[in-house]
């Protein structure tokens, strides 16, 4: 049961870190929307399509707030806290046993 206890909290840090790593692609794909809306509307000037530009500026703005918000390695990195694995979340580590003691039968 503690082999399966430790195997379930080690799955639930992986997962904190797929998710960490998934938000950090995103940050950094929204980050280069960012960098190449900048560059379009640096080359807009003043032509005639320029004349939102400062409601685009402000989406501009907003959106990398956004970006530094979503995105995990704006702060340093905390450990996360693993809960109590529940028996459903031992079940894969327990093989033929019973998360709910050894008294317990299989598929109950």
């Amino acid at each position: 049961m503690e082999a399966a206890k430790e195997q379930a909290v080690q799955a639930q840090l992986a997962e904190a870190l797929r998710e960490e790593a998934r938000c950090w692609r995103e940050a950094t794909a929204l980050g280069e929307y960012c960098d190449a809306l900048e560059r379009r509307l640096a080359g807009l000037g003043c032509h005639p399509e320029a004349s939102d530009l400062g409601a685009a500026r402000r989406w501009l703005e907003w959106a990398r707030g956004y970006v530094q918000r979503i995105d995990p390695l704006t702060r340093p990195p905390m450990m996360p806290v693993p809960h109590d694995p529940t028996p459903d979340e031992l079940k894969p580590y327990l093989k033929m046993w019973s998360p709910y003691g050894p008294e317990a039968q299989v598929g109950r």
